[in-house]
């Protein structure tokens, strides 16, 4: 019976023929001599796409002057190293600062001396340092930069910008010995309402204070700060005539 054979073939029989067996040809795999045929057509396609010898010359001659000058761009123009500031430690809170906190009211404003005689970002470095100060001591502060300086600003740092220098030295380093007897920068300092100034030791020392005649009997030093080598000193309410 055919359809015994097909369906319970007997040991040893064949179990079909290329006719009868239920996978068409579509999805019979491919052979070795299909799959070397399909190779040489590969080989043969990127024979016919790879770019001769004078081909690559003609793109290396495009582009290769391009990215020469490219390179010497860069290295003409590669940015300078940036000088950072390391900014000091909250950790510690300086002693001048402490006693701010325990000797005034928050409404008591600072000057902070040697005020900046320049305009460059080093000029203004100190300012910056004692801004960063101010976000310890809570004070208002006289000193500071902004995008806009009020005309009284302007006229106060002009005038502390008035002392003497010498020849060679127009930058100078302001020192209150330097100012004269009746610098109206030393005076704006006494009339800018505010009630202490921080003094670096390198502006002016106690023995300078006491010295000018501006200063004597006007800036009174109520403490100091051995490690940042500053002085606090109260600047008093002229005498009553």
């Amino acid at each position: 019976n055919p359809l015994r054979w097909r369906c319970a073939p007997e040991v040893g029989e064949p179990r079909g023929n290329a006719t009868e067996s239920p996978t068409s040809d579509a999805e019979q795999p491919p052979t070795a001599t299909d799959q070397s045929d399909d190779q040489i057509a590969v080989r043969r396609t990127l024979r016919v796409h790879r770019p001769s010898t004078a081909q690559k010359l003609l793109q290396w001659s495009v582009w290769g002057p391009l990215i020469l000058q490219t390179l010497i761009l860069m290295c003409e123009v590669w940015p300078p190293r940036q000088s950072l500031y390391t900014c000091p430690s909250a950790t510690t809170v300086p002693a001048w600062i402490l006693w701010l906190r325990e000797n005034s009211h928050p409404d008591d404003a600072l000057i902070c001396l040697p005020f900046p005689t320049g305009y460059t970002v080093r000029d203004y470095e100190d300012t910056t340092l004692w801004m960063y100060w101010g976000t310890l001591h809570h004070r208002p502060l006289v000193n500071g930069y902004s995008g806009f300086f009020p005309k009284h600003f302007v006229d106060l740092k002009e005038n502390l910008a008035r002392f003497h220098r010498t020849e060679g030295d127009q930058a100078g380093q302001p020192q209150l010995m330097l100012y004269p007897g009746d610098s109206f920068g030393l005076k704006d300092v006494n009339l800018c309402q505010a009630r202490f100034a921080v003094v670096k030791r390198s502006f002016a020392t106690r023995d300078d204070v006491w010295q000018h005649p501006i200063t004597k009997f006007r800036w009174s030093w109520v403490t100091g700060d051995e490690e940042h080598q500053l002085d606090v000193y109260e600047i008093l309410p002229p005498d009553p005539e």
